[in-house]
Parts: C-alpha cells; structure tokens; sequence
C-alpha cells in the first residue's frame, strides 16, 4: 500500500525489475494460478503478481472502499504513510486498513514505513508513538557508552550533538565538525561512524507500549554512512539561519521534515 494516488506504476515498476533480474518472471515462478472465463489471465498485472501459495496485490491508502474491503490481507507493508490522509470518509486510514489483518490473529503483519513530516498531523509519528519506541544506539568512542545520535541535545548548562565552526561569511569550516557526546563530553569526528554503526543495538524505550507487540524504529540523517555527511546536513540547516538575517521558517520546516528526519 502506497501513500501517494500515484505510486502504485513506480512501486510495481520497481517490483518488476526486481523480479526479473532474479529471473522469476523468465523462470515461470511469477505467473496467474488459476484461468478465469475466457481464458482470462491476470496474475501479472499492474496491481498484482500471483505466485504459488500466494499473491501480491498493490493499493493505495485512501482508497478504502477499492482496496481494503475486498481483500483480507495477512502481510501488510504500507510506504510513504505520511502521503495519505490520516482520516477517510471511511475513518482512519491506518485503522481502517488494519482490520483487513485482524482475521489472521497473530499470524498477520502491518509494516508501516515513511519519512515523518508535520507533527500531530503525521501517520508514521501516531503508529510510532503506539509502539515501543526504538532508537538505534551506538557506542562512543570516546568513553564507549552507548547514545542516541542527535541533532542537538540540551543537557541544562552544556550543550550535545552537532557542533561545528563558519567563516566571516557564514561557510562551513572543513574539519570543524564534530559530535559531542551526551554521556562524557567529548567530541569524535564522523569517520568513526562506520565503525560505531556496527557495533549499535536498538533499544526500546517504552516497556509497556499501547499496542502489544508493536515495534517502532526511527533513524534519522546522523546515522547512514555514504549518504548526506554531517557537512551537507549543516549546509541544509544553515540555510536557514542566514548571517545578520531572519530565520527562514519554510527551509527550516523542510531541513527537520525531509533532511534529518
């Protein structure tokens, strides 16, 4: 299931590549179970892909009446959740969809999947605020007790987090960032990354969540390696705090909803 009206021919697309560089399609293993009048097939269409034992059908989250009510589906994965309304005129989508699972007991699935964007107004943030809240931590090198990446964290008189250094005309000063850690003070640069990713655990921080059994992860900008570095992260930031200027609120909103999220 798909936020977006639109998903459904990029995601089926990108399903489609996958399956025939494993060569399923060419092998016979993507293929219609049964032939309808007419000789009608339809096990490899946009919206669905049968395979032996089971199917795939693809749908989109508002549309309730069309794609969850004629099915009752045991493993469910919704994308870009944050791209659907939160409510239907057939009340909550998230809701809505999930009594479609509700027949299959503990045997069914939900993976909810997206990139948060306005708070109090997100789907991902409510699913996630119902689950047991876990934030990948990693050790620091410096005094080797496990944190929680963060952009910025307030420890009352001392700060955490990012930290870094600009010019007299607000550029970023190469070799000036570094993480402080929350636990010891400390700073360490972002080389040591990979090697702390390797050695993180997720730990919840809820002991009792709403919804027994759910789990919750959340991962922000500070963690993947070989993707944006922390420099290109503060360059997003600072966009937003120009030199002798006003706070720029739409790019700020943009750099916490889509940069760090």
């Amino acid at each position: 299931l798909t936020g977006h009206q639109d998903g459904n021919a990029e995601a089926m697309r990108r399903i489609d590549e996958v399956f025939d560089s494993c060569g399923l399609r060419k092998r016979g293993l993507i293929k219609p179970q049964t032939t309808r009048s007419r000789n009608t097939k339809s096990g490899d269409t946009d919206t669905r892909k049968d395979f032996l034992h089971g199917h795939l059908i693809m749908g989109v989250l508002t549309n309730v009446k069309k794609d969850a009510r004629q099915h009752t589906i045991r493993y469910q994965f919704r994308d870009d959740m944050d791209a659907a309304p939160i409510n239907t005129k057939s009340g909550d989508t998230a809701k809505v969809f999930k009594t479609r699972v509700d027949s299959f007991g503990s045997r069914g699935k939900v993976v909810n999947i997206s990139t948060p964007e306005i708070s109090g107004l997100s789907n991902i943030e409510a699913a996630f605020e119902r689950s047991d809240k876990r934030y990948y931590n990693v050790p620091c090198p410096c005094c080797g007790k496990l944190i929680n990446l963060e952009w910025e964290i307030d420890l009352g008189k001392e700060k955490a987090g990012l930290f870094w250094k600009v010019d007299s005309i607000g550029r970023l000063i190469e070799g000036s960032v570094e993480y402080i850690c929350q636990k010891c003070g400390n700073g360490f640069k972002e080389k040591e990354k990979y090697e702390m990713n390797l050695a993180g655990i997720w730990m919840p921080t809820v002991l009792e969540p709403k919804e027994p059994l759910h789990k919750g992860y959340t991962l922000n900008a500070l963690y993947p390696f070989g993707m944006r570095t922390w420099g290109v992260l503060i360059n997003h930031y600072t966009e937003a705090y120009p030199l002798n200027g006003l706070k720029n609120e739409a790019i700020e909103q943009t750099f916490y909803n889509l940069v760090l999220a």
